[in-house]
């Protein structure tokens, strides 16, 4: 601990199939603490932590080291090989907002034929079939801009999209044309999903050594 380091480390999620990051950063600071999982690490020339996941870690240069040949020493690495961490992560927000709109597109189109199919085979009568597309729609384009990003809430999702298809109702009712009404619901369920998107990574269960005041305890530990 109290190690002066540069950490590059991995954005974004993983390939499930080529293990690799989709895009790298670097952080430099001194180290704090460090568990199992994650490492505390205080930047340099900033008053903040950052805690950074152990398997995202892909390189660490030991800033203050006593010499090159000291054992245990790992591989240098040189940080201007390495983004920005703001470069990647405009990339990576953009790419995730296209597949949220695009899935939330598709997801509404599809729940909105859904609904009325299944209505009329429940042997609904026509107007009513017909006349619940539209709630088809926002659900459809909610679950679509959900499902693509773990760390959405979809209550907002949820909640976007229906403002979406009131706001694409008035429009298409405006303008004699279905596309306001088709486009609103993904569009604002999108904006809503990043507006209010979790950090948090779901339940789970950690156990390792933590230090402190009086030396090193094993701690377990159930995060939300």
């Amino acid at each position: 601990m109290g190690a002066t380091v540069i950490i590059v480390y991995g954005l974004g999620f993983r390939d499930p199939l080529s293990g690799e990051w989709p895009g790298l950063a670097r952080a430099k600071g001194t180290i704090q603490a460090m568990d199992g999982e994650r490492l505390l690490l205080a930047l340099e020339g900033r008053d903040s932590l950052q805690r950074i996941d152990l398997e995202r870690i892909q390189g660490l240069d030991l800033a203050e080291a006593p010499s090159p040949h000291w054992p245990g020493y790992p591989e240098p690495v040189s940080p201007a090989l390495v983004p920005e961490p703001s470069e990647l992560d405009t990339v990576d927000t953009r790419r995730r907002i296209v597949l949220k709109f695009l899935a939330g597109g598709v997801g509404g189109i599809l729940s909105g034929m859904a609904v009325p199919i299944g209505l009329a085979v429940l042997e609904f009568d026509g107007y009513t079939a017909v006349g619940m597309w539209p709630v088809g729609l926002a659900a459809g384009a909610a679950c679509g801009v959900s499902i693509t990003d773990p760390q959405d809430r979809f209550i907002s999702s949820l909640a976007g999209s229906v403002a979406g298809l009131l706001l694409g109702g008035s429009i298409a009712y405006a303008s004699d044309n279905l596309w306001g009404l088709i486009v609103g619901p993904p569009v604002l369920a999108t904006m809503a999903s990043e507006m209010w998107r979790e950090e948090s990574e779901g339940i789970r269960l950690s156990a390792g050594p933590s230090p402190g005041i009086r030396g090193v305890s094993a701690v377990a530990r159930v995060r939300f």
